[in-house]
């Protein structure tokens, strides 16, 4: 997998990187407590917050499995977020911790958090698992719904993940381009990774299933 790297975002996105910052402290939190390191403990609570008490003896961070009784409030399986078929994700599907992206190739903020998940996926390949979901803000990012195209079609031909690295390694090198030169700039990027050229502009336009790229992808946002 080619490796992922991204400059850390301009200071006048500072709230956001803070809130990404935390986020990703958070999971690491959690994926050392819930990652597979020792059997999960299983306590069979009541379906009420004020059920569930942390012992005072017990090591920080700690991972209890639940076993919640139904009850008033207690969530349904169809309240969860399923995992569709035909996802993209990276990561064993038994891993502990589970974690959907949505996010934008265009944007700074998502390509500094790619690099960081990249980071975080190498150091748990066994306790993470990333599920990519795609969120182009075209309304601010001119390129972001042709990128998110870009990757579906070299997903046709396996390379969703190599793709994906690129794009967000290289997005100072092609943010500023045009809709055109990004086209090109792409072809000369999938051949690189070994894909078929003709196929892959092929694949960017075409109709995919009855579907065009474009309705793929906003299946995720829409």
């Amino acid at each position: 997998m080619t490796p992922l790297r991204a400059q850390r975002p301009s200071t006048s996105s500072g709230q956001r990187l803070l809130g990404i910052t935390i986020m990703l402290v958070l999971l690491s939190l959690l994926i050392s407590a819930c990652g597979n390191q020792a059997p999960l403990s299983q306590v069979e609570t009541p379906a009420t917050a004020s059920a569930i008490i942390a012992s005072p003896t017990a090591p920080l961070p700690t991972c209890l499995l639940l076993k919640i009784l139904p009850g008033p409030g207690t969530p349904r399986p169809s309240d969860a977020v399923p995992i569709l078929e035909g996802e993209h994700i990276f990561g064993p599907q038994g891993a502990p911790v589970t974690l959907i992206v949505y996010s934008d190739f265009q944007c700074p903020n998502c390509a500094w958090l790619a690099a960081s998940l990249r980071e975080l996926l190498a150091t748990h390949p066994d306790d993470l698992r990333l599920v990519y979901r795609h969120l182009p803000l075209s309304g601010k990012h001119d390129k972001a719904v042709i990128a998110a195209q870009a990757v579906e079609a070299a997903d046709l031909q396996g390379k969703f993940w190599q793709m994906h690295d690129l794009l967000y390694a290289s997005q100072g090198e092609w943010s500023a381009l045009t809709a055109e030169e990004f086209e090109a700039w792409a072809r000369e990027q999938a051949a690189g990774l070994g894909l078929d050229g003709e196929r892959f502009q092929a694949d960017l336009m075409a109709v995919y299933h009855g579907k065009s790229h474009r309705a793929k992808v906003a299946v995720h946002w829409e």
